[in-house]
């Protein structure tokens, strides 16, 4: 059974008590790297971890300076009702996400806040779901069929003012979107990548594609890019606009879900799509 990762920002607790909701909830025993770093290990799901998000105020080695670490500690404790708190699971078995509600809704029962609670709440939502296949026909029809259904993922979606204003991540440059919606346009894997890299400017990409290409060929990534901070694991990397913790109707199969629609989608996706999709976009 495949296997996804999640990826969940939120405010309203600091990050201890976010630890030992989840401890509670699902098992697991804390450990403490920072007041604002902390593993939980041997969860029922797993390993989890819970981290402000911001890299400032996390040790860079285990040796740093205690005033260094001091210093850390009290920017993390400054900025904690304005950077959210992140948590990062292991790949979770499809059939056990239900537990995972059981976790945010302890959150939520503790005074965890989503993306509706403020506007300043710009948080997201991240799955990164193991890849069935690394064929490169198969990445391909994923990437395809989200640039054909891009308006309808959006609406299904329905982001908060905040997200809708700010905005959370970029659709793919218009002309890489052109590009692989040619019928024609069959590349192998390397051509894939290449493109990809070339076509794309940033990382900020609603379906980041760079963390499959790193782990299927990372010496090609890295030699075509300056930003060599790329995580590599077979898994895509798909950026959702709302956490919606707090919110008691939410539900993390729901976004799931959304996600299942898209690989189906991308097993009937046909040559005639793709030449309908151009004669609607016909300026891309």
């Amino acid at each position: 059974m495949r296997k996804v990762g999640i990826e969940i920002e939120f405010a309203g607790i600091d990050t201890a008590t976010a630890a030992k909701v989840i401890a509670s909830t699902i098992g697991g025993t804390l450990k403490h790297h920072s007041p604002h770093l902390i593993d939980i290990e041997e969860t029922k799901l797993g390993h989890m971890r819970i981290e402000l998000d911001t890299q400032y105020v996390h040790p860079q080695s285990a040796d740093e300076h205690e005033f260094l670490k001091d210093g850390r500690n009290f920017l993390g404790s400054a900025v904690t009702s304005l950077v959210p708190q992140e948590l990062v699971t292991d790949p979770i078995s499809m059939d056990q996400l239900h537990m995972l509600d059981d976790v945010t809704n302890g959150l939520t029962a503790a005074g965890a806040a989503g993306t509706h609670d403020s506007i300043l709440y710009a948080f997201g939502l991240h799955l990164n779901p193991e890849i069935a296949s690394n064929k490169t026909s198969y990445l391909l029809a994923i990437m395809r069929t989200l640039v054909l259904y891009n308006a309808e993922v959006y609406a299904a979606l329905s982001p908060d003012i905040t997200r809708r204003t700010m905005g959370w991540a970029q659709a793919y440059a218009p002309e890489y979107e052109a590009h692989i919606m040619k019928p024609a346009y069959q590349p192998d894997q390397s051509t894939l990548i290449e493109d990809y890299i070339a076509l794309n400017k940033g990382r900020n990409h609603h379906l980041d594609m760079l963390p499959i290409f790193a782990f299927l060929d990372e010496k090609l990534v890295t030699s075509l890019m300056s930003d060599a901070l790329v995580s590599a694991r077979p898994a895509f990397h798909f950026r959702l606009p709302d956490s919606r913790i707090g919110d008691p109707d939410w539900t993390i199969r729901d976004d799931w879900n959304l996600w299942v629609k898209i690989e189906n989608k991308a097993d009937e996706l046909t040559p005639n799509d793709l030449e309908k999709w151009q004669k609607d976009n016909p300026h891309r």
